[in-house]
């Protein structure tokens, strides 16, 4: 099988191969996701990248800007960008393609903590323009888009890898790709950067109430666990879903993915010990708070059903994803 050279791989002659590396991840993140330290961070979402964000959104159009920048020693030119477009329902992902408006420079010295090139990069399209697998269903109306997936490469040098490989072709089909394992995509590989259609956090909270600005999927890790009963974690309200089973068979762990939707609007969250349910609205139950990083991630510290009722016996984090 012939294997295509990456930049900075010695060719059969002696020499090097140089070109453009591309990335769309923060440095903070590209170092997570290369020392694995992204598989089990509950800090942040990672369905909110800070390379990319929503600039403008009509019931009929999107803008974004993402932030582009190339880790190697050629400049990059025309370099591929796809978009990965989800809607509210499951069948609701369409694609985007463009090119980049101009060419991203290289970084000036290669090394550890030399800053790349960069190039922001503006795009803006309507519902009209959108591509669609077979099986999927139209995004008609902007504001039930949830999540948007960007894609970057240069070919031949830069390529995809195939988590944003899967990502795309998934989508190309009707498909929603939750990552291998669903561990999301963008823990996973620099070559990715999600957004969300609004400006601030997922989450609110007064006092114990909680409410979900904008309809997506959960991403929990379980950050301490009582060594008595076990429980069960999910949605009470506006209907009963389990979210996550047996917690302390799970033991401190996480992510645990859960692909039932949770619903824009006010939500509550319960854990259920031996037929025994108990709301998060009730601040007897749990204290409810916000990650203190942004409002994407919520930490719900539960007591149990047993006599002593102290906080602390199992404490789960939802990231929004």
């Amino acid at each position: 099988m012939r294997h295509t050279l990456r930049p900075g791989e010695n060719r059969n002659d002696g020499g090097v191969l140089h070109g453009p590396i591309l990335s769309i991840v923060d440095p903070a993140r590209q170092w997570l996701i290369r020392s694995g330290g992204s598989l089990t961070d509950h800090s942040i979402s990672w369905s909110r990248s800070l390379t990319f964000e929503v600039t403008s959104l009509t019931t009929s159009s999107l803008g974004l800007a993402l932030s582009i920048s190339n880790l190697g020693d050629a400049p990059s030119v025309n370099a591929s960008i796809t978009l990965v477009i989800w809607g509210v329902e499951e069948r609701q992902v369409a694609t985007f393609r463009s090119v980049t408006s101009s060419p991203i420079p290289p970084a000036q010295v290669t090394g550890p903590g030399i800053p790349a090139g960069n190039l922001l990069e503006n795009i803006s399209f309507g519902l009209d323009e959108l591509l669609y697998g077979a099986g999927a269903s139209k995004i008609v109306d902007a504001s039930t888009i949830t999540h948007v997936f960007a894609v970057v490469h240069d070919a031949p040098l830069d390529m995809p890898d195939k988590i944003s490989t899967d990502l795309v072709q998934r989508a190309r089909k009707g498909e929603k790709y939750f990552g291998p394992g669903n561990v999301h995509p963008c823990r996973l590989s620099h070559k990715i950067a999600c957004t969300l259609p609004i400006p601030k956090g997922a989450f609110s909270v007064v006092g114990n109430q909680v409410n979900h600005a904008i309809a997506g999927y959960s991403d929990i890790f379980i950050t301490q666990v009582d060594a008595g009963l076990s429980a069960h974690f999910g949605i009470l309200s506006p209907v009963k879903v389990l979210l996550l089973g047996d917690l302390k068979g799970k033991g401190v762990s996480g992510p645990h993915f859960s692909s039932n939707l949770l619903v824009a609007g006010d939500l509550q969250f319960y854990l259920e010990q031996q037929g025994q349910v108990l709301s998060s609205s009730d601040q007897n139950n749990a204290d409810v708070s916000i990650a203190p990083s942004n409002g994407d991630c919520l930490m719900v510290n539960w007591s149990d059903t047993g006599g002593d009722r102290d906080k602390g016996d199992f404490v789960v984090t939802v990231c929004h994803r």
